[in-house]
Protein backbone atom coordinates (compact mmCIF):
# COMPACT_ATOMS: atom_id res chain seq x y z
CA UNK A 1 0.00 0.00 0.00
CA UNK A 2 3.23 2.04 0.27
CA UNK A 3 3.85 1.97 -3.37
CA UNK A 4 -0.53 2.67 -3.95
CA UNK A 5 0.21 5.87 -1.80
CA UNK A 6 3.56 6.91 -3.72
CA UNK A 7 1.68 6.36 -7.31
CA UNK A 8 -1.62 8.60 -6.14
CA UNK A 9 0.62 11.39 -5.06
CA UNK A 10 2.29 11.11 -8.37
CA UNK A 11 -0.82 11.11 -10.47
CA UNK A 12 -2.30 14.09 -8.05
CA UNK A 13 0.85 15.92 -9.16
CA UNK A 14 -0.11 15.42 -12.80
CA UNK A 15 -3.60 16.11 -12.06
CA UNK A 16 -3.99 19.51 -9.12
CA UNK A 17 -2.53 22.71 -9.90
CA UNK A 18 -1.97 23.07 -5.61
CA UNK A 19 0.64 20.79 -4.07
CA UNK A 20 -1.26 20.79 -0.76
CA UNK A 21 -4.06 19.10 -2.13
CA UNK A 22 -1.95 16.99 -4.75
CA UNK A 23 -0.20 16.06 -0.94
CA UNK A 24 -3.70 15.30 0.42
CA UNK A 25 -4.62 12.53 -1.86
CA UNK A 26 -2.64 9.54 -0.49
CA UNK A 27 -4.28 10.71 3.12
CA UNK A 28 -8.38 10.65 1.20
CA UNK A 29 -7.63 6.94 0.01
CA UNK A 30 -5.03 4.96 1.55
CA UNK A 31 -4.59 6.90 4.76
CA UNK A 32 -8.34 6.25 5.16
CA UNK A 33 -8.68 2.57 4.17
CA UNK A 34 -6.24 1.95 7.26
CA UNK A 35 -7.79 4.31 9.63
CA UNK A 36 -11.87 3.33 8.57
CA UNK A 37 -11.56 -0.14 7.84
CA UNK A 38 -11.10 -3.27 10.35
CA UNK A 39 -9.15 -6.61 9.64
CA UNK A 40 -12.02 -8.42 8.23
CA UNK A 41 -11.88 -5.50 5.27
CA UNK A 42 -8.21 -5.10 5.02
CA UNK A 43 -7.50 -8.44 4.24
CA UNK A 44 -9.10 -8.63 0.79
CA UNK A 45 -7.52 -8.21 -2.04
CA UNK A 46 -10.04 -5.37 -3.66
CA UNK A 47 -8.08 -2.56 -2.20
CA UNK A 48 -4.75 -3.96 -3.35
CA UNK A 49 -6.24 -4.01 -6.92
CA UNK A 50 -6.11 -0.34 -7.16
CA UNK A 51 -2.62 -0.32 -7.50
CA UNK A 52 -2.59 -2.22 -10.90
CA UNK A 53 -6.05 -0.42 -12.33
CA UNK A 54 -4.29 3.05 -11.22
CA UNK A 55 -0.93 2.13 -13.20
CA UNK A 56 -3.26 0.48 -16.54
CA UNK A 57 -5.09 4.17 -16.32
CA UNK A 58 -1.91 5.97 -15.85
CA UNK A 59 0.41 4.40 -18.45
CA UNK A 60 -2.59 4.61 -21.26
CA UNK A 61 -3.05 8.66 -20.58
CA UNK A 62 0.78 8.97 -20.76
CA UNK A 63 0.76 7.21 -24.06
CA UNK A 64 -1.40 9.65 -25.66
CA UNK A 65 0.01 12.65 -24.97
CA UNK A 66 1.26 14.80 -28.10
CA UNK A 67 4.50 14.95 -25.81
CA UNK A 68 4.85 10.75 -25.66
CA UNK A 69 7.88 10.04 -27.33
CA UNK A 70 7.30 6.51 -26.68
CA UNK A 71 3.63 5.45 -26.53
CA UNK A 72 4.35 1.80 -27.38
CA UNK A 73 6.33 1.30 -24.45
CA UNK A 74 3.45 2.92 -21.94
CA UNK A 75 0.87 1.12 -23.40
CA UNK A 76 2.96 -2.04 -23.09
CA UNK A 77 2.90 -1.61 -19.17
CA UNK A 78 -0.61 -0.91 -19.49
CA UNK A 79 -1.48 -4.07 -20.90
CA UNK A 80 1.08 -5.59 -18.37
CA UNK A 81 -1.14 -3.64 -15.50
CA UNK A 82 -4.70 -4.99 -16.70
CA UNK A 83 -2.81 -8.68 -17.09
CA UNK A 84 -1.87 -8.99 -13.42
CA UNK A 85 -5.97 -7.38 -13.13
CA UNK A 86 -7.58 -10.61 -15.04
CA UNK A 87 -4.92 -12.26 -12.55
CA UNK A 88 -5.59 -11.33 -9.59
CA UNK A 89 -10.21 -10.82 -10.42
CA UNK A 90 -11.18 -11.10 -13.62
CA UNK A 91 -14.16 -9.32 -13.50
CA UNK A 92 -12.67 -6.13 -13.28
CA UNK A 93 -10.44 -6.08 -16.17
CA UNK A 94 -13.32 -4.24 -17.74
CA UNK A 95 -12.12 -1.08 -16.02
CA UNK A 96 -8.51 -1.22 -18.34
CA UNK A 97 -10.61 -2.12 -21.40
CA UNK A 98 -12.73 1.30 -20.55
CA UNK A 99 -9.63 3.23 -19.99
CA UNK A 100 -8.08 2.33 -23.51
CA UNK A 101 -11.29 3.29 -24.88
CA UNK A 102 -11.08 6.46 -23.59
CA UNK A 103 -7.50 6.83 -24.42
CA UNK A 104 -8.08 6.08 -27.47
CA UNK A 105 -10.85 8.87 -27.66
CA UNK A 106 -8.07 11.40 -26.95
CA UNK A 107 -5.68 9.64 -29.55
CA UNK A 108 -8.33 10.84 -31.91
CA UNK A 109 -8.75 14.24 -30.70
CA UNK A 110 -4.82 14.94 -30.48
CA UNK A 111 -3.87 13.35 -33.63
CA UNK A 112 -6.89 13.40 -35.97
CA UNK A 113 -6.31 9.21 -37.31
CA UNK A 114 -9.43 7.28 -37.60
CA UNK A 115 -10.59 4.57 -34.83
CA UNK A 116 -9.20 1.66 -36.74
CA UNK A 117 -6.05 2.85 -37.18
CA UNK A 118 -5.80 3.86 -33.60
CA UNK A 119 -6.93 0.26 -32.74
CA UNK A 120 -4.15 -0.83 -34.91
CA UNK A 121 -0.94 1.22 -34.34
CA UNK A 122 -1.31 0.94 -30.28
CA UNK A 123 -3.56 -2.61 -29.52
CA UNK A 124 -0.51 -4.71 -30.36
CA UNK A 125 1.61 -3.65 -27.39
CA UNK A 126 -1.32 -3.83 -24.86
CA UNK A 127 -2.05 -6.92 -25.89
CA UNK A 128 1.67 -8.40 -25.61
CA UNK A 129 1.80 -6.62 -22.16
CA UNK A 130 -1.84 -8.19 -21.60
CA UNK A 131 -0.43 -11.82 -22.34
CA UNK A 132 2.42 -12.06 -20.28
CA UNK A 133 1.17 -12.38 -17.10
CA UNK A 134 -1.77 -14.12 -18.22
CA UNK A 135 0.50 -16.59 -19.89
CA UNK A 136 2.60 -16.83 -17.11
CA UNK A 137 -0.64 -18.05 -15.10
CA UNK A 138 -1.88 -20.39 -17.29
CA UNK A 139 1.52 -22.34 -17.82
CA UNK A 140 1.80 -22.09 -13.83
CA UNK A 141 -1.54 -23.83 -13.45
CA UNK A 142 -0.78 -26.02 -16.24
CA UNK A 143 2.37 -27.49 -14.39
CA UNK A 144 0.15 -28.13 -11.44
CA UNK A 145 -2.45 -29.64 -13.74
CA UNK A 146 -5.09 -27.33 -11.53
CA UNK A 147 -6.12 -25.28 -14.91
CA UNK A 148 -9.66 -27.48 -14.66
CA UNK A 149 -9.94 -26.56 -11.14
CA UNK A 150 -9.18 -22.78 -11.92
CA UNK A 151 -11.72 -23.17 -14.29
CA UNK A 152 -14.09 -24.13 -11.97
CA UNK A 153 -13.24 -21.63 -9.12
CA UNK A 154 -13.53 -18.89 -11.40
CA UNK A 155 -16.35 -19.37 -13.89
CA UNK A 156 -18.50 -22.59 -13.27
CA UNK A 157 -18.82 -22.13 -9.07
CA UNK A 158 -19.40 -18.83 -9.50
CA UNK A 159 -22.44 -19.53 -11.63
CA UNK A 160 -23.57 -22.38 -9.67
CA UNK A 161 -23.76 -20.16 -6.74
CA UNK A 162 -25.77 -17.83 -8.21
CA UNK A 163 -28.44 -20.73 -9.78
CA UNK A 164 -28.90 -22.65 -6.37
CA UNK A 165 -27.98 -19.82 -3.58
CA UNK A 166 -29.86 -16.92 -4.90
CA UNK A 167 -29.50 -13.25 -4.27
CA UNK A 168 -29.16 -11.05 -1.22
CA UNK A 169 -30.59 -7.46 -1.90
CA UNK A 170 -30.43 -6.98 1.94
CA UNK A 171 -26.22 -7.88 1.87
CA UNK A 172 -26.34 -4.99 -1.02
CA UNK A 173 -28.32 -2.16 0.37
CA UNK A 174 -26.04 -2.98 3.73
CA UNK A 175 -22.77 -3.12 1.71
CA UNK A 176 -23.69 0.61 0.20
CA UNK A 177 -24.74 2.50 3.53
CA UNK A 178 -20.79 0.86 5.44
CA UNK A 179 -19.53 2.44 2.36
CA UNK A 180 -21.72 5.70 2.09
CA UNK A 181 -21.50 6.23 5.65
CA UNK A 182 -17.57 4.95 6.61
CA UNK A 183 -16.09 7.53 3.67
CA UNK A 184 -18.58 9.82 3.40
CA UNK A 185 -16.40 12.90 3.45
CA UNK A 186 -14.10 11.52 0.15
CA UNK A 187 -17.42 10.86 -1.25
CA UNK A 188 -18.69 14.38 -0.64
CA UNK A 189 -15.31 16.01 -1.52
CA UNK A 190 -15.29 13.44 -4.53
CA UNK A 191 -18.73 14.80 -5.88
CA UNK A 192 -17.38 18.52 -5.74
CA UNK A 193 -14.47 17.68 -7.51
CA UNK A 194 -15.80 15.81 -10.33
CA UNK A 195 -18.37 18.35 -11.00
CA UNK A 196 -15.46 20.53 -11.04
CA UNK A 197 -13.49 18.92 -13.68
CA UNK A 198 -16.10 18.22 -15.76
CA UNK A 199 -17.66 21.19 -16.12
CA UNK A 200 -14.64 22.51 -17.75
CA UNK A 201 -14.37 20.01 -20.80
CA UNK A 202 -13.30 16.93 -22.08
CA UNK A 203 -9.87 15.72 -19.42
CA UNK A 204 -8.84 12.32 -20.17
CA UNK A 205 -7.38 11.60 -16.56
CA UNK A 206 -10.67 12.98 -15.15
CA UNK A 207 -13.19 10.85 -17.24
CA UNK A 208 -11.38 7.72 -16.58
CA UNK A 209 -11.24 8.46 -12.98
CA UNK A 210 -15.30 8.87 -13.20
CA UNK A 211 -15.74 5.67 -15.27
CA UNK A 212 -13.72 3.87 -12.66
CA UNK A 213 -16.44 4.68 -10.10
CA UNK A 214 -19.23 4.51 -12.29
CA UNK A 215 -18.29 0.76 -14.27
CA UNK A 216 -16.63 -0.41 -11.11
CA UNK A 217 -20.03 -0.02 -9.25
CA UNK A 218 -21.41 -1.90 -11.89
CA UNK A 219 -19.14 -4.90 -11.83
CA UNK A 220 -19.68 -4.76 -8.25
CA UNK A 221 -23.35 -5.01 -8.57
CA UNK A 222 -23.24 -7.42 -11.28
CA UNK A 223 -21.32 -9.94 -9.25
CA UNK A 224 -24.49 -10.89 -7.70
CA UNK A 225 -23.21 -13.90 -5.19
CA UNK A 226 -21.02 -11.62 -3.71
CA UNK A 227 -22.05 -7.74 -2.85
CA UNK A 228 -19.81 -8.05 0.11
CA UNK A 229 -18.71 -4.82 1.66
CA UNK A 230 -14.95 -5.02 0.93
CA UNK A 231 -16.01 -5.21 -2.79
CA UNK A 232 -16.21 -0.79 -2.62
CA UNK A 233 -13.13 -0.43 -1.48
CA UNK A 234 -11.48 -1.41 -5.13
CA UNK A 235 -13.27 2.23 -6.14
CA UNK A 236 -10.71 4.14 -2.86
CA UNK A 237 -8.53 5.59 -5.30
CA UNK A 238 -10.18 7.39 -8.07
CA UNK A 239 -12.55 8.90 -5.19
CA UNK A 240 -9.55 9.93 -3.32
CA UNK A 241 -7.93 11.80 -6.33
CA UNK A 242 -11.11 13.40 -7.01
CA UNK A 243 -11.69 14.41 -3.53
CA UNK A 244 -8.41 16.29 -3.67
CA UNK A 245 -9.60 17.86 -6.22
CA UNK A 246 -12.68 18.57 -4.07
CA UNK A 247 -10.46 20.22 -1.87
CA UNK A 248 -8.46 22.71 -3.76
CA UNK A 249 -12.02 23.42 -5.77
CA UNK A 250 -13.74 24.31 -1.97
CA UNK A 251 -10.36 26.00 -1.46
CA UNK A 252 -10.03 27.84 -4.42
CA UNK A 253 -13.81 29.01 -3.95
CA UNK A 254 -13.31 30.21 -0.49
CA UNK A 255 -10.42 32.07 -0.81
CA UNK A 256 -11.13 33.80 -4.70
CA UNK A 257 -11.12 37.49 -3.63
CA UNK A 258 -13.40 37.72 -7.25
CA UNK A 259 -16.29 35.60 -6.59
CA UNK A 260 -19.49 36.62 -4.83
CA UNK A 261 -18.95 36.88 -0.98
CA UNK A 262 -21.74 34.22 -0.66
CA UNK A 263 -19.99 31.87 -2.71
CA UNK A 264 -16.94 32.12 -0.75
CA UNK A 265 -18.80 32.00 2.99
CA UNK A 266 -20.77 28.49 1.91
CA UNK A 267 -17.17 27.09 0.80
CA UNK A 268 -15.21 28.06 3.40
CA UNK A 269 -18.77 26.81 5.93
CA UNK A 270 -18.42 23.53 3.82
CA UNK A 271 -14.19 23.24 4.28
CA UNK A 272 -15.15 23.51 8.14
CA UNK A 273 -18.65 20.88 8.07
CA UNK A 274 -15.89 18.31 6.39
CA UNK A 275 -13.18 19.50 8.53
CA UNK A 276 -15.26 18.19 11.47
CA UNK A 277 -16.56 15.22 9.90
CA UNK A 278 -13.13 14.16 9.66
CA UNK A 279 -11.89 15.15 12.41
CA UNK A 280 -14.44 12.91 14.19
CA UNK A 281 -13.59 9.67 12.56
CA UNK A 282 -9.79 10.55 12.87
CA UNK A 283 -10.15 10.00 16.81
CA UNK A 284 -9.81 6.71 16.53
CA UNK A 285 -6.21 6.95 15.21
CA UNK A 286 -4.09 7.57 17.69
CA UNK A 287 -5.61 4.42 19.45
CA UNK A 288 -4.77 2.66 16.69
CA UNK A 289 -1.33 3.39 16.25
CA UNK A 290 -0.80 2.82 20.12
CA UNK A 291 -2.07 -0.78 19.61
CA UNK A 292 -0.16 -1.44 16.25
CA UNK A 293 3.32 -0.62 18.39
CA UNK A 294 1.85 -2.09 21.41
CA UNK A 295 1.58 -5.12 19.10
CA UNK A 296 5.78 -4.96 18.97
CA UNK A 297 5.55 -5.66 14.59
CA UNK A 298 8.84 -4.50 14.65
CA UNK A 299 11.67 -5.37 13.15
CA UNK A 300 9.55 -7.24 11.06
CA UNK A 301 10.91 -10.59 11.27
CA UNK A 302 9.23 -13.68 11.29
CA UNK A 303 8.24 -13.73 14.93
CA UNK A 304 7.10 -10.32 15.63
CA UNK A 305 4.69 -10.47 12.67
CA UNK A 306 3.39 -13.89 14.12
CA UNK A 307 2.96 -11.94 17.60
CA UNK A 308 1.33 -8.85 15.62
CA UNK A 309 -0.88 -11.29 14.01
CA UNK A 310 -1.63 -12.72 17.68
CA UNK A 311 -2.67 -9.70 19.56
CA UNK A 312 -4.70 -8.23 16.26
CA UNK A 313 -6.81 -11.28 15.06
CA UNK A 314 -8.56 -13.85 17.66
CA UNK A 315 -8.68 -15.79 14.61
CA UNK A 316 -4.85 -15.47 13.74
CA UNK A 317 -4.12 -16.06 17.64
CA UNK A 318 -6.13 -19.92 17.72
CA UNK A 319 -4.30 -20.54 14.38
CA UNK A 320 -1.27 -19.84 15.33
CA UNK A 321 -1.82 -22.01 18.84
CA UNK A 322 -3.22 -25.04 16.67
CA UNK A 323 0.04 -24.74 14.39
CA UNK A 324 2.57 -24.45 16.74
CA UNK A 325 3.75 -27.86 17.31
CA UNK A 326 4.24 -27.96 13.37
CA UNK A 327 6.74 -24.84 13.76
CA UNK A 328 8.99 -26.74 16.05
CA UNK A 329 11.84 -29.58 15.10
CA UNK A 330 10.16 -32.23 16.94
CA UNK A 331 7.42 -32.82 14.83
CA UNK A 332 7.37 -34.37 11.34
CA UNK A 333 8.82 -32.41 8.27
CA UNK A 334 7.15 -33.07 5.06
CA UNK A 335 3.53 -31.38 3.47
CA UNK A 336 0.09 -31.39 5.63
CA UNK A 337 -3.58 -31.51 4.86
CA UNK A 338 -6.61 -29.51 6.18
CA UNK A 339 -9.77 -29.73 6.04
CA UNK A 340 -10.40 -26.19 6.68
CA UNK A 341 -8.93 -22.89 6.65
CA UNK A 342 -6.40 -22.62 4.14
CA UNK A 343 -4.35 -20.48 6.29
CA UNK A 344 -3.32 -23.44 8.60
CA UNK A 345 -0.75 -23.96 5.53
CA UNK A 346 0.60 -20.39 6.00
CA UNK A 347 0.76 -20.13 9.54
CA UNK A 348 2.11 -23.87 10.45
CA UNK A 349 4.92 -23.21 7.28
CA UNK A 350 3.92 -25.90 5.19
CA UNK A 351 2.87 -26.82 1.73
CA UNK A 352 -0.76 -28.84 1.04
CA UNK A 353 0.04 -32.22 0.40
CA UNK A 354 -2.36 -32.34 -2.86
CA UNK A 355 -3.46 -30.13 -4.88
CA UNK A 356 -7.49 -30.48 -4.08
CA UNK A 357 -8.12 -27.86 -1.15
CA UNK A 358 -11.13 -28.41 1.10
CA UNK A 359 -12.35 -24.77 1.88
CA UNK A 360 -15.65 -23.28 1.83
CA UNK A 361 -17.55 -25.11 -1.11
CA UNK A 362 -14.34 -26.65 -2.44
CA UNK A 363 -14.00 -29.00 -3.68
CA UNK A 364 -15.43 -29.66 -6.90
CA UNK A 365 -18.71 -31.95 -7.35
CA UNK A 366 -18.10 -35.66 -8.24
CA UNK A 367 -13.90 -34.30 -6.86
CA UNK A 368 -14.04 -36.13 -3.80
CA UNK A 369 -13.34 -39.69 -4.54
CA UNK A 370 -10.06 -38.38 -6.65
CA UNK A 371 -9.08 -36.10 -3.31
CA UNK A 372 -9.14 -39.28 -1.30
CA UNK A 373 -6.99 -41.04 -3.53
CA UNK A 374 -4.51 -38.35 -4.19
CA UNK A 375 -4.63 -37.80 -0.37
CA UNK A 376 -3.83 -42.14 0.30
CA UNK A 377 -1.06 -41.46 -2.23
CA UNK A 378 0.04 -38.60 -0.26
CA UNK A 379 -0.09 -39.55 3.06
CA UNK A 380 1.23 -36.77 5.06
CA UNK A 381 2.22 -37.07 8.30
CA UNK A 382 -0.32 -34.93 9.56
CA UNK A 383 -4.09 -33.99 8.38
CA UNK A 384 -6.45 -31.40 10.67
CA UNK A 385 -10.17 -31.83 10.29
CA UNK A 386 -12.97 -28.98 11.15
CA UNK A 387 -16.09 -30.42 11.46
CA UNK A 388 -17.69 -27.02 10.32
CA UNK A 389 -16.18 -27.28 7.29
CA UNK A 390 -17.32 -31.02 6.27
CA UNK A 391 -20.62 -30.15 7.87
CA UNK A 392 -20.76 -26.75 4.70
CA UNK A 393 -19.80 -30.00 2.09
CA UNK A 394 -23.08 -31.57 2.92
CA UNK A 395 -25.49 -29.25 3.56
CA UNK A 396 -24.35 -26.50 0.38
CA UNK A 397 -26.45 -26.90 -2.75
CA UNK A 398 -25.07 -28.24 -4.97
CA UNK A 399 -23.85 -30.71 -2.22
CA UNK A 400 -20.14 -31.25 -2.97
CA UNK A 401 -20.31 -35.13 -1.42
CA UNK A 402 -22.91 -37.52 0.37
CA UNK A 403 -22.97 -38.31 4.10
CA UNK A 404 -21.45 -41.62 3.03
CA UNK A 405 -18.27 -40.20 0.91
CA UNK A 406 -18.13 -38.83 4.23
CA UNK A 407 -18.09 -41.22 6.61
CA UNK A 408 -15.85 -42.82 4.17
CA UNK A 409 -12.89 -40.15 5.21
CA UNK A 410 -13.48 -41.12 9.11
CA UNK A 411 -12.65 -44.86 8.29
CA UNK A 412 -9.79 -44.17 5.99
CA UNK A 413 -8.24 -41.75 9.01
CA UNK A 414 -9.44 -44.42 11.40
CA UNK A 415 -7.13 -47.13 9.25
CA UNK A 416 -3.96 -44.98 8.92
CA UNK A 417 -3.91 -41.68 11.06
CA UNK A 418 -4.17 -41.61 15.19
CA UNK A 419 -5.76 -38.46 17.18
CA UNK A 420 -2.97 -35.86 18.11
CA UNK A 421 -4.92 -32.93 20.23
CA UNK A 422 -8.34 -31.73 19.73
CA UNK A 423 -9.78 -28.48 20.19
CA UNK A 424 -12.85 -25.81 19.22
CA UNK A 425 -11.34 -25.42 15.69
CA UNK A 426 -10.77 -29.36 14.94
CA UNK A 427 -8.95 -32.04 15.09
CA UNK A 428 -5.23 -32.69 13.91
CA UNK A 429 -4.49 -36.75 13.18
CA UNK A 430 -0.64 -37.78 12.95
CA UNK A 431 -0.08 -40.61 10.35
CA UNK A 432 0.62 -43.59 12.68
CA UNK A 433 3.78 -44.51 11.91
CA UNK A 434 4.96 -41.29 13.05
CA UNK A 435 6.87 -41.11 16.02
CA UNK A 436 5.31 -38.25 18.18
Amino acid sequence: MLVTALAIRITAGRFLRSRVAASLAPALSVGLYYVLTTNYHLTQTEALLGLPLLLALITASTAVRNTCRTPRRWLFGSGLAAGVVLVFKAPYVVLPALFWLLALVEWRRAHGDGIWRGVRDLGWPVLAGFLIPVSATVVYLASKDVLGLAWWTFVVHPREEATHGGVNPQRLADSVVWFARTFRVPLILAIIGAWDRLRGGWDLLTASLVTWVGAGAMVIFIQVISWWPYHFLVLLIPIGLLAAQGVQTVWVTATGGALPRRARAVAAASLLVVAALLFRQAQSVPAMVTAVFSARPLPFDTASMRAYQAHRSRDYAGALAATSFLRDGDSAAGPIYVFGNPNLYLLAGRSPAIRLLVWGTSPPVGEWKELLTELDDASPPYIFVSDQTLHTMITFIPRRVTESELAGLGTWLGRRYQKLRTDAAGTWYVRADVTT
